[in-house]
């Protein structure tokens, strides 16, 4: 199954931001992958706390958050697009 990126903007924009919660749609190696290359562009930070049990968890930077309004821009010019040539 193939999961993009902006699956996972949008899980972490929706507050779904724990690597648990991206382990129902896609394996460890694929999570790890797509984390890894959010965060080297900047696009997600990876936030940890250690006191009296583990927290991790990850949220979009600023430019994280406008790349992702951006995409929703696009996602819905083509979905005018779409909705316009089956009319």
């Amino acid at each position: 199954m193939f999961v993009s990126p902006t699956f996972l903007l949008e899980s972490i924009q929706e507050g779904k931001n724990q690597y648990k919660d991206f382990l129902t749609f896609m394996g460890i190696g694929t999570i790890n992958r797509r984390l890894r290359e959010l965060i080297k562009l900047g696009i997600i930070e990876h936030h940890f706390e250690r006191k009296s049990k583990r927290k991790e968890w990850y949220t979009l930077t600023e430019k994280g958050e406008r790349i992702f309004e951006a995409i929703l821009r696009l996602e819905n010019v083509f979905e005018e697009d779409r909705e316009r040539t089956l009319r």
